[in-house]
């Protein structure tokens, strides 16, 4: 027996299913009306150079001025204001500052843009780049003091096969020592190759300027002036102001010479020496006379002497107390050194007599 259910039920049911059904058709508009909002923030940001994500104001700063020095670094030919007097003597200013000295180029006003009157990279200005220190070439591009860069430019495609994935410059300061960083990449037409040029804005990172003890005649022949070569592995320049150089004598330091100017370009030489003048150089090298100020001698004057010495190297930031220790080297009797013979370092544990090899005359100014 079956009991037909009562009209009011019927229609209690139809009623409670088309609630639901507005309800599903409410939550479904909503949604859909929220993704077209999310749809919409995220054009706006687009198109205003932002995004969602917990940016600090440090990190959105250290963008914009990796932005802003791609732009100078790759969009512009550059420019070199000389200083006369401490003023800019702009009549002299030129787009070829790559054919300018290192000591012109960081003692100027410069702008580091590498592109060619045609618009394209300048194989020239890449190549100059090894005569700039990052300090230069990081003000060059507006950057803050506070802020450190790291340059690398690569071949990406060439008709000749051998050269692409060829690094033309990679120096600079290394992210892992910083707090914040930013990288920003561009790829350009150099000649018939396309190369990349990738730019790092680090906040944080030091001081990373180094330059290698690689010889050292203490006791020269025949009245030569005793000389100590350094060499800058990196590709970026050095300053030399504000290094030091000490001899140290019974623990005191008995000779200084404060450097105030000179600057030793990527992968080259520098020597010091007891008397410029007569000082072979057998490669391009910076020369620093340090006779006078007795750290090393010359002729008869021994300044350091084959039973043992001790020479330090130091550096100190500008206006600040603070100083670095960069190179100490120390011998004694025990390293049988002889007349005439240089020590060359063979890359071996620096204070190790067996790691520098005597060589007749030495080879200062070359590897």
């Amino acid at each position: 027996m079956s009991f037909a259910k009562p009209l009011s039920f019927v229609k209690r049911g139809q009623d409670e299913f088309s609630r639901d059904e507005n309800a599903m058709t409410a939550v479904i508009e909503f949604l859909s009306a929220f993704i077209l909002f999310l749809m919409l923030v995220t054009a706006f940001l687009s198109l205003a150079q932002l995004q969602l994500g917990p940016n600090t104001p440090d990190i959105d700063r250290l963008e914009r001025s990796a932005v802003e020095a791609m732009d100078k670094l790759t969009g512009s030919e550059g420019y070199h204001i000389p200083f006369e007097n401490g003023i800019k003597d702009v009549g002299n200013a030129t787009v070829d500052w790559h054919l300018l000295s290192p000591e012109e180029l960081n003692s100027g006003a410069l702008i580091p843009g590498l592109l060619s009157e045609r618009g394209r990279l300048s194989t020239m200005k890449v190549d100059s780049l090894k005569s700039l220190t990052e300090d230069t070439f990081s003000k060059g591009l507006g950057l803050n003091e506070d802020y450190d860069v790291r340059l690398l430019v690569r071949v990406e495609s060439s008709p000749d096969s051998s050269r692409i994935g060829e690094l033309l410059f990679d120096d600079g300061t290394h992210r892992n020592s910083s707090f914040s960083s930013v990288s920003i990449s561009r790829t350009l037409h150099m000649a018939d190759e396309v190369v990349l040029v990738s730019l790092e804005v680090h906040l944080g990172a030091g001081f990373t300027d180094k330059l290698l003890m690689t010889e050292i005649m203490i006791d020269p022949a025949s009245g030569g002036p005793e000389w100590i070569e350094l060499y800058n592995p990196d590709q970026f320049a050095v300053n030399l102001s504000g290094w030091s150089v000490s001899k140290i004598t019974n623990g005191v330091v008995s000779a200084h010479e404060l450097i105030t100017s000179g600057v030793v370009p990527g992968e080259s030489h520098l020597l010091l020496s007891g008397n410029p003048s007569i000082q072979q150089n057998l490669g391009d090298a910076l020369v620093v006379d340090l006779g006078v100020s007795g750290v090393l001698g010359s002729g008869l004057i021994d300044s350091i002497e084959s039973s043992g010495g001790h020479i330090s190297f130091q550096y100190a930031e500008f206006n600040s107390a603070l100083t670095y220790d960069l190179i100490n080297f120390h011998w004694d009797n025990t390293w049988n050194i002889n007349v005439g013979y240089s020590l060359v370092w063979n890359y071996g544990e620096f204070s190790n007599s067996s790691n520098w090899i005597p060589l007749e005359d030495g080879t200062p100014g070359s590897i």
